[in-house]
């Protein structure tokens, strides 16, 4: 591209910046938009009483065991910086809930990993009831809405949406 003025012949500097930036900017409010319409028709959906996107997602953890502790297992997975205290929580909250013989299993399974010695993020992911099996367990409509949501809420880098 060009980076003239096509009637004076000055050197435009910056414009491709500036477009980038405008192009975020746009790219950022439709985010927060699809991120808000979201979260509204889940809170119609599921009746939860939360007025920011994040209550919602934390309204929907409440609404399935295997969901909150798989999501524990994968945030501390994918960030061990503050140790796996997340884990901890969910388990706790997992263990109040009635249990079938495999919660009991994976209860188990998961609180041998806390009790090992060494332990970082990447035991979640390679212990029998890891995140993936668990969220295997999800009902499927609460699990596409959490993800669908947490992705707006929590964009990858390089979000980028396409507008017609």
């Amino acid at each position: 591209m060009d980076n003239k003025c096509p009637n004076c012949g000055h050197v435009l500097q910056g414009i491709e910046e500036l477009e980038n930036k405008i192009f975020e900017t746009f790219n950022d409010e439709i985010r927060q938009r699809d991120m808000y319409k979201l979260a509204f028709e889940l809170v119609a959906k599921y009746s939860v009483s939360a007025d920011e996107p994040q209550g919602v997602c934390a309204s929907l953890l409440d609404r399935d065991k295997y969901l909150d502790l798989a999501y524990a297992m994968n945030a501390t997975r994918n960030d061990w910086s503050q140790g796996y205290w997340r884990v901890e929580e969910a388990l706790a909250r997992f263990k109040e809930q009635p249990q079938s013989e495999q919660d009991k299993a994976i209860i188990i399974d998961i609180q041998s990993c806390l009790d090992e010695s060494w332990i970082d993020g990447r035991t979640f992911r390679d212990t029998e009831w890891n995140y993936n099996r668990l969220y295997e367990l999800v009902k499927p409509e609460i699990l596409k809405d959490f993800q669908s949501l947490y992705a707006l809420l929590f964009p990858s880098p390089g979000y980028l949406r396409k507008h017609a």
